[in-house]
């Protein structure tokens, strides 16, 4: 592999440079490819075939509320399940905190969740992109039943959640 911060080119049939690779000197390669004129970068996949995270938190029992990760980093993707089956509207909020929040703390990103029913559980997830969402301080999760602020519910500890960080 080429030395940190470098994009690999190749050449096509029409000798048209063509990026392969992109090194962050971090040793997390990424292909790149080319759009309108702007390149952008994938993660490459680990030798299995799978794509990695190095930070997982998955719930291990139910929850209203957590600290996904007590140092900054980039979220991608947040998964829920809900087996709460009244009470709504309800919203997932995320925090840029080391600690869970406190009633009336403003968060960094919400979106409402979906409430289940007495014989099915709600679920869904929240993709961040190819970029994820940055939080310098820590992020931190809450279920609110207002979407401005944080205010708990009194539907509580029925949540389970998952999320990749980095």
């Amino acid at each position: 592999m080429p030395s940190p911060s470098t994009v690999a080119v190749v050449r096509d049939v029409n000798q048209v440079p063509s990026p392969q690779y992109y090194d962050n000197g971090a040793g997390a390669y990424s292909t790149v490819f080319g759009k309108d004129g702007i390149l952008y970068a994938a993660p490459l996949p680990d030798a299995s075939g799978a794509f990695s995270y190095p930070t997982v938190y998955s719930s291990t029992a139910l929850e209203q509320s957590g600290v996904l990760k007590n140092s900054g980093g980039v979220i991608y993707r947040l998964f829920y399940t809900s087996t709460t089956t009244s009470g709504g509207p309800l919203y997932i909020m995320l925090f840029n905190l080391t600690a869970v929040p406190t009633t009336g703390a403003a968060c960094a990103w919400r979106q409402p969740v979906a409430i289940g029913t007495a014989t099915l559980a709600a679920s869904g997830v929240f993709d961040f992109g190819i970029y994820g969402k940055f939080f310098n301080t820590g992020i931190c999760y809450a279920i609110s039943s207002t979407p401005a602020t944080y205010t708990s519910t009194s539907v509580t500890n029925n949540y389970l959640i998952e999320a990749s960080m980095a």
